[in-house]
């Protein structure tokens, strides 16, 4: 087998929540969250601090990623080998996989640029700083992200 370089190097941690309530997207855990599944792998065995596990997916777990496309497409995934990817047909645009609603709790940039629009559809405006907020934030969608396309600056 053939494997490339890049397969060995870890860049980063990503949590695959796959839930019914939660999240079904890939996501970086918070740097509390971090620190806390870090500090239980390094503690002493007397001096356990608590469980953080299991690491639930919350709106502040960001950037999201698309599983599916994560492994097909940019080279996210556990293991190279733990799945047997289908080649896409032709005229078949789910490239391999089932239609995934777009949720806000996969997508929390959603209610992003809802409360962007939020004027448009209420008439009420919203609060400049939450609208600075919400703008920064969709500037670091990834490219499986559903506001991709509207929010990618670069």
């Amino acid at each position: 087998m053939l494997m490339t370089f890049l397969e060995f190097q870890c860049k980063a941690m990503w949590i695959h929540g796959a839930q019914i309530k939660g999240p079904r997207t890939l996501y970086p855990p918070t740097p509390k969250q971090f620190d806390e599944l870090v500090a239980l792998l390094v503690a002493d065995g007397d001096k356990r601090p608590h469980c953080p596990l299991p690491i639930h997916g919350t709106p502040e777990n960001r950037p999201r990623w698309d599983a599916y496309r994560a492994f097909a497409e940019f080279h996210i995934f556990r293991d190279r080998y733990e799945r047997k990817l289908r080649e896409p047909q032709l005229f078949d645009f789910s490239w391999g996989r089932p239609h995934v609603p777009k949720i806000p709790t996969d997508w929390p940039e959603l209610d992003d640029e809802f409360l962007l629009e939020q004027e448009l559809w209420t008439g009420v405006p919203a609060d400049p700083n939450d609208v600075t907020a919400a703008l920064e934030r969709l500037r670091q969608v990834t490219p499986t992200s559903p506001c991709w396309r509207r929010y990618n600056v670069g």
